[in-house]
């Protein structure tokens, strides 16, 4: 089991369907930390309080978490945490855009991928049932 678990969170219900892939990679002992990137000021406190609400979920569960916070780009924001925290797996959903929206907008699990030295784990919702699939 991982003994040290970074992931980032968008505020999105989405993004927080990652909870329940990562879920059997938390062993007891080991830390979970959410990290929330937030686009300006306004947000912080909204931002603060979702991966805190999570968090206090996990917390339920037996699970140690913690949360941060970072104003900045989500992708260089996330990949400086992962140098920071030096997690021993990253656990994160992608929205798995196609076409000109990606070509656009980018995508933030892309860039972490292509820059992430620790192990990435990548999920995206599938169906309307709120599943989870495998990248």
């Amino acid at each position: 089991m991982s003994k040290k678990i970074l992931v980032p969170l968008d505020g999105g219900e989405f993004a927080d369907g990652i909870l329940q892939v990562v879920a059997p990679f938390m062993s007891s002992g080991s830390q979970t930390e959410l990290f929330r990137v937030y686009q300006d000021e306004g947000e912080r406190e909204a931002a603060s309080a979702h991966i805190e609400g999570r968090a206090q979920q996990l917390r339920a569960s037996g699970t140690v978490a913690t949360c941060a916070l970072q104003q900045g780009d989500p992708a260089a924001e996330i990949l400086e945490r992962i140098e920071l925290v030096k997690p021993d797996l990253v656990a994160m959903a992608s929205h798995g855009r196609i076409g000109p929206w990606r070509w656009v907008r980018g995508s933030v699990a892309e860039r972490v991928l292509r820059y992430c030295s620790t192990p990435l784990l990548i999920a995206q919702p599938s169906g309307a049932e709120g599943c989870l699939r495998w990248l």
